[in-house]
């Protein structure tokens, strides 16, 4: 068994093809309505962190999200039209090696 695989074995990894999973963030915060067109700032924290870094994901539940983002423990939208929406953010170590399931969803209504 090589190192990474060892190491990815503590934290329930299975090969060097797919990350192994960690604690999701905490629920993001932020506004839970919001006018069309008008952007909204959310929150979220990193609950486990092995390697003292990592990397933000934000699905905006319009179909949209961000790419991964090393200052991502925050983040903007603005909504294009009347709805409910479920914002959920996911994290991983910039090496991949670790990555988390989604974050308990916020839900958002727009106006």
């Amino acid at each position: 068994m090589s190192f990474w695989e060892w190491l990815m074995s503590l934290f329930g990894g299975g090969g060097t093809e797919t990350p192994a999973t960690f604690p999701p963030p905490t629920k993001p915060s932020g506004p839970t309505e919001l006018r069309i067109g008008v952007k909204g700032k959310w929150k979220t924290k990193d609950k486990y962190d092995p390697l003292d870094a990592h990397e933000f994901w934000w699905e905006w539940g319009d179909g949209t999200h961000t790419e991964w983002d090393d200052d991502g423990e925050s983040a903007k939208h603005a909504y294009t039209k009347a709805g409910t929406f479920f914002i959920t953010a996911e994290t991983r170590c910039p090496m991949r090696l670790f990555q988390s399931g989604p974050s308990a969803a916020l839900k958002v209504v727009v106006n």
